[in-house]
């Protein structure tokens, strides 16, 4: 499993090796659903606004989310390609565990933030991870990951951190 996205805190993945027809999972505070991607059937129980939401990233970015499916069918991994938006690869290049649920975290531009994951132990996907046991056991690969299956966006990463001298 793999996010592909982060947006007003639906965390939006696709799964290698998943069913037809092509379709994302949206994870939210409440549970998760699935959208499919060409008409847009909705599987779980979703509050009209995150769908709305989530309808509208999909609009934004249909032909990348398909590229993105047809890659994740054949077992490969979307950080080795352009992500979502067309912007330049950002990738964690070096990770340092700072205390509590704090990561600083060094960026391929040169960039280092010290960002605090507190607000996303709320989501069913890093609920394991409330335990600082097991919050410490992470992994890098472009970006962070748990053995759970849970990893961050780089761009989630960056855009919540602080900046540091």
């Amino acid at each position: 499993m793999g996010a592909v996205f982060i947006i007003q805190g639906l965390l939006i993945y696709i799964y290698g090796f998943d069913h037809n027809p092509p379709h994302i999972h949206v994870r939210s505070g409440e549970g998760e659903f699935t959208i499919t991607l060409q008409t847009r059937e909705v599987e779980g129980k979703a509050r009209v606004k995150n769908i709305q939401i989530v309808n509208k990233f999909i609009d934004e970015h249909l032909n990348e989310l398909y590229e993105i499916w047809d890659k994740a069918q054949r077992g490969e991994k979307n950080r080795k390609n352009q992500p979502i938006g067309g912007h330049d690869m950002l990738t964690v290049i070096n990770v340092e565990y700072e205390g509590g649920y704090t990561l600083l975290c060094e960026f391929s531009d040169g960039v280092r933030k010290r960002v605090d994951l507190t607000p996303l132990l709320k989501y069913p996907a890093f609920e394991e991870l409330r335990d600082e046991k097991q919050f410490i056991q992470f992994g890098l690969d472009q970006t962070i990951f748990w053995k759970n299956g849970a990893d961050i966006a780089p761009e989630y990463l960056y855009d919540h951190g602080h900046a540091i001298a």
